[in-house]
């Protein structure tokens, strides 16, 4: 009896040390969920009914490992419908594109799964989507103070709006880099979303007005309160006008410093022209986002 307790102690411990969700043990991937180049297969039903307005595929050869992007139904899991996407980055998770490109996120050190878009070119858009995040995010060490999971990314430039986790307040906030119409990675205006960060559902609605004017806007709601407004400038000055939607988990330097994995939840991803297909799984109005 005392070794079986001594064994479920060491593995409490462990799971804590290594970054699993203790006391909630993960969920095997569905049968036909998983590709046969061992990435999640986005054809399978359960995997499609996560996007809407989306055409979604695997963004870094790192997805294809094991356990990395799959199929999530455990109910505490899942916002809505039959499942969510479940992302679980592992310490040395980095490696080059999964399609065509030259980048290389083990050049520059950085650990990053990520689901992308086909890309859209509408100048007024709704996105949305819900994230949940595992406690094992705040074992993370302060080698870099964020760690991305959703972008609007601008072809061919950088992403002027991204949410991330802030590893030192534990928080989430909204990024800002385009403050002054350039992409500027280096000086960024960060907006923190209140309330509690692990173990629940952050639901984000956003409306975009996509402009290089000062008519562009950029607003979020968050569990259907506004947390972010801007107006001006919203597309880089000196870049295409293509927005992809990516979704990650992008440990930024994190190769041979992170100890850790870290896992995030990912359900009732959104993007449109039409509110109509926003409404259909938030219960948000036009009004909240200042857009008649």
């Amino acid at each position: 009896m005392r070794r079986i307790i001594l064994i479920a102690c060491l593995i409490v411990v462990l799971g804590s040390v290594f970054g699993t969700a203790v006391g909630v043990a993960e969920t095997a991937p569905p049968p036909g969920t998983v590709s046969s180049n061992g990435g999640l297969k986005f054809s399978h039903q359960l995997a499609k009914e996560n996007f809407s307005g989306l055409k979604p595929k695997h963004g870094k050869a790192a997805n294809f490992r094991p356990g990395r992007i799959v199929v999530e139904t455990d109910p505490a899991r899942v916002r809505s419908g039959k499942s969510s996407i479940r992302f679980q980055i592992q310490p040395g998770d980095c490696g080059r594109s999964a399609g065509p490109g030259s980048w290389d996120d083990c050049k520059l050190r950085n650990e990053r799964i990520e689901v992308t878009t086909q890309g859209s070119t509408a100048k007024s858009s709704f996105y949305a989507f819900s994230v949940l995040l595992s406690r094992d995010f705040s074992a993370l060490q302060n080698y870099h103070p964020e760690v991305n999971l959703y972008q609007n990314y601008q072809y061919g430039s950088g992403a002027c709006f991204n949410i991330q986790y802030s590893i030192p307040r534990k928080a989430l906030h909204i990024q800002h880099r385009c403050v002054n119409g350039r992409y500027d990675h280096g000086s960024p205006k960060n907006t923190y979303v209140p309330g509690p960060t692990f173990d629940r559902w952050h639901e984000f609605v956003i409306y975009a007005k996509w402009s290089r004017g000062s008519d562009g806007v950029y607003r979020v709601l968050h569990n259907g309160k506004l947390v972010y407004s801007f107006s001006g400038a919203t597309l880089a000055a000196d870049a295409g006008s293509k927005i992809i939607t990516n979704l990650f988990i992008y440990r930024y330097e994190g190769v041979g410093r992170t100890t850790t994995a870290s896992t995030a939840w990912f359900d009732d991803i959104v993007a449109s022209k039409s509110f109509s297909k926003i409404s259909a799984r938030y219960p948000v109005s036009k009004a909240a986002l200042g857009v008649r």
